[in-house]
């Protein structure tokens, strides 16, 4: 019952919003990420029972400490992954082109669980908050970015 007339209360907001020309970003976020239709848990095509088709670019800022006996080497990187989540198309709502999330938002957009098969360990860049981006343009294609340390062995493991 909370959530039909939480629902509810915000499409009637939207209404208002959308007709009066004053719908700013904050409200087309929330009203595309706090909406029961939204769920990051759950992959963009998952109910079509498909894939969801991922672009994945690799930026190397530094290969360092190469270690030829134990086969293994460290790298920095930018890893960049663009798909597209037509649950968060909003160019029927706005003529805002993009949207950038803030730190505190990113979580609440389902991203892609990418994996190297090589790795021994990485982390992720934190100073002095954590170093990544994303952005939701407004026909519902995604570019989300960060940045990473990475120790991997030179053989598949």
């Amino acid at each position: 019952m909370n959530i039909l007339f939480t629902s509810l209360w915000t499409l009637l907001l939207l209404g208002r919003l959308v007709r009066s020309q004053q719908l700013q970003r904050r409200d087309i976020l929330n009203y595309l990420l706090n909406s029961s239709a939204y769920d990051a848990r759950i992959a963009p095509d998952y109910e079509k029972d498909v894939a969801t088709e991922v672009d994945v670019q690799l930026f190397v800022t530094s290969i360092d400490s190469i270690n030829a006996i134990s086969m293994d080497y460290s790298m920095n990187v930018f890893l960049r992954q663009t798909w597209r989540d037509s649950r968060l198309n909003f160019s029927h709502i706005s003529n805002i082109s993009v949207l950038e999330l803030d730190q505190r938002r990113i979580d609440d957009v389902w991203v892609p669980d990418t994996y190297f098969q090589n790795e021994k360990s990485a982390s992720f860049h934190t100073i002095t908050v954590p170093n990544e981006l994303l952005h939701i343009y407004n026909d519902g294609f995604v570019i989300y970015s960060i940045r990473s340390d990475l120790y991997l062995c030179m053989t598949s493991v």
